[in-house]
């Protein structure tokens, strides 16, 4: 099989707590280049690391009880 890059700039992660997925990512040698704290419009936080051109994005869903029935919050159970 044949992978064509179509385009896509990052991969993302929805994860229970940022920190300890944060440290574990800088390990293997990424950098944190951008943080998306929580607003009254967005509760989730975000992180992306980088290394070279790979990107990575950690978000951390809110803990709203409506934020549980987000696609991306069924992943967590």
């Amino acid at each position: 099989m044949k992978i064509m890059n179509s385009g896509f700039d990052h991969i993302e992660y929805v994860v229970n707590r940022l920190n300890p997925h944060v440290v574990m990512w800088e390990r293997m040698g990424f950098e944190k280049v951008g943080q998306r704290k929580p607003t009254s419009q967005n509760r989730q936080d975000s992180i992306l690391l980088a290394q070279g051109r790979v990107r990575i994005k950690l978000t951390q869903p809110d803990s709203d009880p409506t934020a549980a029935k987000r696609p991306e919050a069924e992943f967590l159970k």
